[in-house]
């Protein structure tokens, strides 16, 4: 009788023991943080959706804007022949009204835009056949924005800028890219990691603007098919590449603050974004 006692009091401190050990371990359970983490904010006049990206497992952090049918965007140049003249995205920004500003196509020692501009009807610079340079941004005059491949279409915008590599079109992942990359040393340096400015357009026609963290052409490519539901979207139909280095940057407005990634030097073209008017 006694070491029955002795057996089920031994029993019960063990679940006891059990209970404490299980409560502890619950309580000192790490935060694992959800990768991607995706954080969000509605911009200035509802004209889209702000989204902090971290992909922690890959180093790669984008800022992106999926914007909705009611924005109105404009193409712009810089007037100054002078870089050290030039105005920032924010200023710029600010001084239009615009709810986001973002870098645009390439641009020449001379600042000056590198292949195709249009700017009120009127071709500034002529298309440049360059591998790199294989697309085109054009905007109707609407200021809707169109990504396209085909220059004839282009050529025929009011508002148009050449713009560099395809990274995906029909949903596909261009194949080139793997192909250029390895095509010559010369190349190696243009493929490498950079901060990075793309234009997507999702399988339902929204427009989403990114900026990276450095990135290789590949990876961002990679994440945009892989990954479209942190852009809020199903699936991404086509994007390209814009000019990116010390180029990239965003400026972008909300209720009551705004965000600005800073471009390390001005650019000479940049994409402005409002609200329909």
């Amino acid at each position: 009788m006694k070491t029955k006692t002795i057996k089920q009091s031994i029993f019960q401190i063990s679940v006891l023991a059990l209970g404490l050990f299980l409560s502890v371990s619950c309580s000192q359970t790490p935060n694992i943080k959800p990768d991607p983490l995706v954080e969000s904010n509605i911009l200035l006049n509802q004209i889209g959706t702000y989204r902090h990206i971290n992909f922690y497992s890959k180093n790669i952090e984008l800022h992106a804007i999926t914007f909705n049918s009611s924005y109105q965007a404009k193409l712009l140049q810089q007037a100054t022949p002078n870089q050290l003249l030039a105005h920032s995205l924010r200023n710029i920004a600010q001084e239009n009204n615009a709810i986001v500003s973002v870098n645009g196509g390439f641009y020449t020692p001379d600042f000056l835009p590198v292949g195709l501009f249009i700017e009120n009807n009127k071709i500034i610079v002529k298309p440049k056949k360059v591998s790199l340079l294989n697309s085109c941004v054009w905007l109707d005059k609407k200021g809707k924005v169109f990504l396209d491949t085909n220059f004839s279409r282009c050529k025929q915008a009011p508002y148009a800028m050449q713009s560099g590599l395809v990274l995906i079109n029909s949903d596909h992942i261009n194949p080139s890219i793997i192909t250029l990359q390895n095509k010559s040393n010369n190349l190696r340096l243009y493929f490498a990691p950079h901060r990075r400015t793309i234009l997507a357009q999702s399988s339902d026609n929204k427009l989403i603007v990114i900026i990276t963290s450095p990135v290789t052409l590949l990876d961002i490519a990679t994440l945009l098919k892989d990954y479209p539901q942190v852009f809020g979207v199903k699936g991404i139909n086509m994007a390209l590449n814009l000019d990116g280095g010390s180029s990239t940057g965003m400026y972008v407005k909300f209720t009551k603050s705004y965000f600005y990634f800073p471009e390390i030097k001005p650019v000479k073209t940049l994409l402005l974004f409002g609200a329909q008017t």
